[in-house]
């Protein structure tokens, strides 16, 4: 994290943060005294598979989402990737996760307001792992505000702390991330963020908390609360089994016939193959016909 510089980029006007994404990789790419064309790589993170998609088309490049193949199909939509040294970005989902650890990341983008801070932080921790300096960039429109009143998770709370960019960028995913006794700032021989500019001197005083202005119609204040390492471990668990989850129950229905399953028949086939489809759709019909005799949309 310490040769990372985080920054939040605000822009104007009617582009949309996937066009913001795609001039800033192709502004930053030709760059050669920032970026080793050899090596060197990009990720832009977009907040759904559409938008990566999407970026994937305006900059020709890789796209990784949760719909990207097999997991051998999707290490070598990445294996061509990091080989092809005229190709610096991959657009991707959060599905880009754990298993890179490529060390020449020299820039990850956000196109849009990340949602957690646990996710960001992984994200955007992929940056700077060769100890070159490196940049965690988010694209945020000028009209972004905070959710102040919103029932936040301490999590998404956290994100929104980041994004206001009242404090350092450091220090608010440290007091997100890290044990109180070790809550820490931008310091010397760190890449200073965007708030700090540079470095601090001393070391974050004990018990300095950073924390969300207090809605207007709230009564009293409010902060960020702390969860400490141990919860984002078990935050990140559960969200990766839940996937697994819903990745398994949409093989199993894909392979099975839910109209025999419902009128507890054998189910064990695909429903293009069941003999019995056609009493559905002659049934269908036959209510769309009545519907339609009695004067009712259908």
């Amino acid at each position: 994290m310490g040769s990372t510089k985080y920054l939040v980029s605000r822009y104007t006007g009617p582009s949309t943060p996937i066009e913001q994404a795609a001039a800033l990789v192709q502004a930053y790419w030709p760059q050669k005294e920032l970026f080793s064309r050899s090596q060197d790589k990009i990720i832009v993170y977009c907040p759904t598979r559409t938008e990566a998609g999407q970026l994937g088309e305006i900059l020709q490049c890789p796209v990784y989402t949760s719909r990207s193949g097999t997991a051998e199909e999707k290490a070598a939509i990445i294996a061509r990737w990091l080989e092809n040294q005229d190709q610096p970005a991959i657009a991707a989902t959060s599905a880009l996760g754990l298993g890179l650890d490529y060390p020449y990341i020299r820039c990850v983008v956000h196109a849009g307001a990340p949602t957690r801070a646990t996710s960001f932080a992984q994200e955007a921790g992929r940056a700077g792992r060769s100890g070159e300096p490196a940049s965690s960039i988010v694209l945020l429109s000028a009209t972004w505000q905070p959710q102040l009143d919103q029932g936040l998770s301490p999590d998404e709370e956290a994100m929104q702390l980041y994004l206001t960019q009242q404090h350092c960028c450091r220090g608010v995913l440290s007091q997100f991330l890290d044990d109180e006794p070790h809550w820490r700032w931008c310091m010397a021989g760190e890449e200073a963020c965007q708030v700090c500019q540079e470095p601090h001197s001393a070391a974050r005083p004990p018990g300095l908390r950073f924390g969300l202005p207090a809605p207007a119609t709230a009564v009293g204040g409010s902060h960020m609360a702390f969860t400490g390492p141990g919860e984002v471990l078990r935050q990140d668990y559960a969200q990766d089994q839940a996937l697994s989850q819903y990745e398994s129950d949409l093989e199993v229905m894909q392979r099975c016939c839910l109209y025999c399953r419902i009128l507890s028949r054998k189910f064990d086939h695909a429903p293009q193959a069941c003999s019995h489809r056609f009493h559905w759709i002659q049934a269908k019909k036959a209510a769309l016909a009545a519907q339609k005799k009695q004067g009712r949309e259908v």
